[in-house]
């Protein structure tokens, strides 16, 4: 991060740095619609430090953007712009925007290429790969505490806005400090590698749960649909969406407590989604368990989504824990973003008749996967604060 323009992103106070945050996600959504919105209409309430800390988050946006469309300004029309922006760093900027076919041509190390150590990280073992990237142990080298450390795609590693962001969503997420949400503790690059250190819960996600235990009975699921929501709540009021709540995403820890993993992070690895719902991700294959996870307008457009899509997400996880199979599921991930748009809204009640789930809990779900978010809960607090059932 640049500290020439009055101070750094990573400087503010936790609120205002999650309001800036916000603001140049906002700022990118709208050019990622091919609208040409203005920077200086999302600094109007902002304070003389902030502004020029804001600007330096959203110029890289604007220059990437603007590059694609072959719509590029150069220095001197900026400076007209922002006669306070620093003409070097503006210069450096624009070159590298310029030679950003170059940098994507880098070479991208394989997983085979991952060294024994990353930072003051010794990695011990694989533990997965998800959309983001591939999650590690490792084990600080001084104070010998265990942690997961997550090495992101290459391919973000490499593209500039990317990096930015990176550094962004990290500082918000390392600000959720929660029972029901897996701390981070630290991000850095290395040897052109970004990685994210987060706690390490030793436990099983809730997927491998229900593989390995079977289909719990609604009072269970219930107790871990409250935990996850309780987390939700809490990051919700600090204006941070998930954007992939699914079983896998949700750890159950030793003690019985579910945790959110990669809080605000999913952006990370989801963005490439375009409006048909083709992406290089989809082609692989890698997003078919977020697709039946996924709110339908997510899937239209993953980049707005908001706690209502997350509502969604998370009705989807309760029935899964119910009956052990996604609740609408297709042969191709297209096929599955069509059937949570088209399909019926099933009831709990007639698809799982064994279960005997009460007539409320049946409404709750039917209400958390309604086809249209204005149908939903308009926040997750709705959820969270009901009474818990049962035993875990």
């Amino acid at each position: 991060m640049n500290s020439h323009l009055g101070g750094s992103f990573s400087d503010l106070p936790n609120d205002r740095m999650l309001l800036i945050n916000q603001r140049c996600n906002a700022f990118e959504l709208e050019l990622s619609r091919g609208k040409r919105p203005r920077i200086e209409d999302y600094l109007e309430d902002l304070s003389e430090r902030e502004w020029t800390i804001a600007i330096r988050e959203m110029l890289p946006i604007e220059i990437e953007y603007r590059g694609q469309s072959d719509a590029g300004l150069n220095v001197k029309q900026y400076l007209s712009r922002f006669p306070e922006i620093d003409s070097e760093w503006l210069s450096t900027l624009l070159a590298q925007s310029r030679d950003g076919s170059t940098r994507q041509s880098q070479h991208v190390p394989a997983p085979t290429e991952i060294p024994d150590r990353i930072g003051d990280y010794d990695i011990v073992e694989p533990l997965g790969q998800g959309g983001m990237g591939t999650v590690y142990r490792a084990v600080h080298r001084r104070m010998h505490r265990t942690v997961a450390l997550k090495i992101l795609r290459g391919e973000l590693a490499i593209k500039e806005s990317m990096k930015r962001r990176f550094e962004r969503e990290v500082r918000a997420a390392g600000l959720l400090v929660h029972p029901n949400i897996v701390t981070a503790y630290d991000a850095g690059e290395e040897d052109g590698l970004l990685y994210l250190v987060t706690e390490f819960v030793d436990g099983q996600d809730l997927s491998e749960c229900v593989r390995t235990r079977g289909p719990l009975a609604w009072q269970s699921a219930m107790r871990f649909i409250l935990d996850v929501a309780t987390g939700l709540e809490y990051a919700h009021g600090k204006q941070v969406i998930h954007r992939d709540i699914k079983p896998a995403n949700l750890l159950l820890d030793e003690s019985g407590r579910v945790k959110i993993l990669d809080m605000g992070l999913a952006r990370l690895g989801l963005d490439d989604l375009s409006e048909d719902g083709q992406s290089e991700l989809t082609q692989t294959g890698t997003i078919m368990g977020t697709a039946a996870y996924m709110a339908p307008e997510q899937a239209r457009d993953t980049r707005t989504a908001d706690e209502r899509s997350d509502i969604y997400s998370l009705g989807c996880v309760f029935y899964f824990l119910l009956s052990g199979r996604p609740v609408f599921q297709g042969e191709t991930v297209i096929d599955t973003i069509l059937a949570h748009a088209t399909r019926p809204t099933p009831s709990l009640a007639s698809r799982l008749p064994s279960q005997q789930i009460p007539e409320q809990v049946d409404a709750i779900f039917q209400k958390m996967i309604a086809k249209n978010p204005a149908d939903r809960y308009p926040s997750v607090k709705a959820i969270a604060r009901r009474p818990a059932q049962g035993d875990r």
